[in-house]
């Protein structure tokens, strides 16, 4: 783990506006990644992102939470930081962006261990797009949960309130409504399993998986809805 200095001269760079060719500087001080470093100077407004995110990670700088709470030690416990998520009136999207915040953590982690593994620019594009992916997602979540800290109101824009939305208005369809939305539903699910199975396009892959997962998540509901009608019966 780099020292204190390091850690210090991070914070400075974010300060000052995260600059790219300063940025890349701090990261080859302190990393022989070499490939990395040639794919933010390739295209630094792509990942400039990741470039934050590595140098945080490197210095032990949490890119979830603000440069104020950063300087702020002690940082509570996750539980303690949002204490709404005991309370019965928390909307329930935020209880699963917290387990999903953690997730996201963990594999951004993994993803950034990974990548000083990487012996290919393919490899290390792949896993530099997970890197990215989930502190994008660990950052999007924050600012969902800090939202709701500061005002009691979500915010809203995380793509889960859309997909719950989406979930509960089944439960307002007719019986024979809810037949047809299973088997648009089964029949989405198929395809995209096996197109994800061929994985003819591999830099869709995330994507594909993404819409898989919002697809089954329908289906399961939809099927408890049924099951439900057919037990009443």
């Amino acid at each position: 783990m780099p020292n204190g200095r390091i850690a210090e001269d991070v914070r400075k760079w974010l300060r000052a506006g995260a600059g790219i060719n300063a940025g890349l500087r701090l990261f080859s001080s302190i990393s022989a990644n070499r490939h990395f470093v040639r794919m933010v100077a390739a295209n630094p407004s792509k990942y400039r992102p990741m470039l934050i995110a590595k140098l945080c990670t490197l210095t032990g700088i949490d890119p979830g939470i603000t440069e104020e709470e950063q300087q702020t030690p002690p940082r509570p416990k996750f539980r303690e930081q949002y204490p709404f998520l005991r309370e019965t009136g928390c909307p329930p999207e935020l209880k699963i962006l917290a387990a999903d915040k953690l997730t996201a953590w963990e594999n951004y982690t993994r993803a950034h261990t990974a990548l000083f593994d990487c012996t290919s620019p393919e490899e290390c594009y792949t896993t530099a797009r997970k890197v990215l992916d989930n502190y994008l997602e660990n950052r999007q979540i924050f600012e969902e949960l800090d939202h709701y800290l500061r005002h009691r109101t979500p915010l809203g824009v995380h793509p889960i309130f859309e997909r719950l939305r989406k979930i509960r208005a089944f439960r307002k369809l007719s019986i024979p409504e809810l037949f047809k939305a299973q088997k648009r539903l089964q029949y989405r699910v198929w395809w995209l399993r096996k197109v994800i199975e061929k994985n003819d396009k591999p830099h869709l892959r995330g994507n594909r998986e993404e819409l898989l997962a919002e697809y089954e998540a329908q289906l399961l509901e939809v099927d408890k809805i049924i099951a439900a009608y057919a037990r009443k019966k």
